[in-house]
């Protein structure tokens, strides 16, 4: 069943071990990394991670010194055949969801994990939770 995570963003000067000495933050507090993803622009540099600690992350960053900027993500395996992923996004398409955010990497070479922002979460749950149950039987 795919339910919301909630995602940081970690907006920090775009330098060298902005992003280590982050992680290692996290480490200090216990704090599993599920996706993490980094974009520089300009002198800015945003970190955004996904974990399934719940509701602590936000005050442990702020003991540190971070401020995290908190949104509603899912992360959804995808199965990594051609056009799988047009047809996942489809889906949102068709119930009207506009996509926010979205990244993923290769896991195991047949799937892809991605994790994915859109402006109605709660809808976005429904969708997925179906298209992961028809993934499950399909493979069955």
């Amino acid at each position: 069943m795919e339910r919301a995570q909630t995602q940081y963003t970690v907006s920090v000067k775009n330098e060298v071990g902005q992003l280590r000495k982050l992680m290692m933050s996290l480490t200090q507090e216990q704090v599993p990394v599920l996706a993490v993803a980094w974009q520089a622009e300009g002198d800015t540099g945003f970190i955004r991670f996904v974990t399934d600690r719940g509701l602590g992350v936000a005050p442990a960053l702020a003991r540190l010194g971070w401020t995290a900027v908190q949104t509603p993500v899912h992360t959804v395996a995808v199965p990594t055949r051609p056009g799988e992923l047009g047809r996942l996004l489809k889906l949102f398409d068709d119930a009207g969801l506009n996509v926010l955010e979205m990244y993923g990497s290769a896991e195991k070479g047949d799937t892809c994990r991605m994790v994915i922002a859109v402006d109605r979460p709660e809808i976005a749950e429904k969708l997925l939770n179906a298209y992961t149950e028809t993934m499950f039987l399909a493979s069955r």
